[in-house]
């Protein structure tokens, strides 16, 4: 949820820290966003199961969370 239009970039990252996929890069208006990732690279092609990294960035405010990928 954005209290503020900020510029929001929403990146996964593998364990050894390489981006797998940017999911999101633009400027938001305020208010309630959900994306989902379906496992895809920036390629299209579906990653391995294992542990991935979100980190969100939107103006001032970063947080980053560990994801676990099963298929």
């Amino acid at each position: 949820e954005l209290p503020e239009p900020s510029m929001v970039i929403l990146t996964v990252f593998n364990v050894r820290g390489r981006v797998v996929a940017t999911l999101e890069q633009a400027e938001k208006a305020r208010g309630r966003y959900e994306i989902k990732w379906g496992g895809l690279d920036q390629s299209g092609r579906t990653v391995s199961t294992g542990v991935y990294f979100a980190r969100l960035q939107a103006g001032n405010y970063h947080k980053t969370i560990k994801m676990v990928y099963l298929r």
